[in-house]
Order: structure tokens, then sequence, then C-alpha cells
């Protein structure tokens, strides 16, 4: 009885330990960042429901679904490093992650009309636009991104020229 006590006694003291330390990391990661991963999360359950009652549940899906989650993640602190790298003045990390967060949003809204849930028309409306958007439209913004990107790492570049000078 003694030694049972002890043990649960343990158990208890890893639980709380974990979890503090869980709660210590997670107030230290950006507002953005723990807003992708709450969406992450509920998207990943309503895409559960969904899947539950509509196409059919299986563990490869849900795995492979996971996985990409990870891999954003990882864009995220990816991007978040090569701000810190490059000193620069502001977060590529947070661009990142509200670029996913907007992602995930769109599809937690897919996921509740796919439902049957109500979700505002307004809302429906504007996704229903963006997702209309032609194949040359994209390939027109990602062109404009690539120069945007190549501009920046030009401009940083001249200034670190510049400070060696």
């Amino acid at each position: 009885m003694q030694q049972e006590s002890q043990w649960m006694a343990g158990i208890g003291s890893v639980i709380k330990w974990t979890l503090s330390a869980l709660s210590a990391f997670w107030i230290t990661v950006p507002i953005v960042t723990q807003t992708l991963v709450t969406f992450m999360a509920f998207d990943f359950a309503s895409g559960l429901y969904v899947a539950a009652i509509d196409v059919g549940l299986t563990s490869a899906k849900a795995f492979r679904g996971l996985g990409k989650k990870l891999m954003i993640l990882g864009a995220v602190a990816l991007a978040h490093r090569i701000s810190k790298a490059l000193n620069l003045s502001f977060d590529l990390g947070t661009l990142a992650a509200t670029a996913y967060a907007v992602h995930e949003f769109i599809s937690i809204a897919e996921n509740f009309d796919k439902a049957g849930v109500w979700f505002p028309d307004v809302v429906l409306d504007a996704l229903q636009r963006a997702k209309g958007l032609s194949v040359m439209d994209k390939q027109e913004i990602r062109a404009l991104q690539q120069k945007q990107a190549k501009e920046l790492a030009d401009r940083i570049e001249r200034e670190k020229t510049e400070k060696n000078s």
C-alpha cells in the first residue's frame, strides 16, 4: 500500500513538472504562433469529424494531415531563425505563421460548411473568391513574391556591405 502511494505520487509529480515545463514554453511562443497551433488543432479535430461523417476516416489521411501540420510548424520555426540570423527588423516567422493561420482558418470554415454547421456567408463568399484565383493569378502572385524576396536579399546584402565599409 505504501509503495503504491509512492508510485502514484511519483506519477503525479512527473505530470505536474511536464505541464509546468510546457506552460513555461508556451508563454514564450509568439501569440500569432499560438493562434496558428490553436487553429491547427481545431482544423484537425473538425477535419476528423467531417471525415467520420462524410468521406470515411482513415489513419493514413489523418497521419498525412498531422505530417503537413508539423512541416508547417517547422517552416515557421525556420523563418523565425532566418530573421534572427539575418538580424532583420521584422520577424519572418510571424509573417509565415500569419499566412498559415489564415490558411487554417479557411480549412476550418470549409469543414464547418461540409459538416452542415452555419458559418457567416460573408466569410464563405470571400473564401470562394480567394479560391477562385486562376492559375495565372497565382503564378503572378508567386513571381511578385519572388521579386520582393530578391529585392529584400539585395537590400540586406547592400546594408552588410555598407556596414563593413
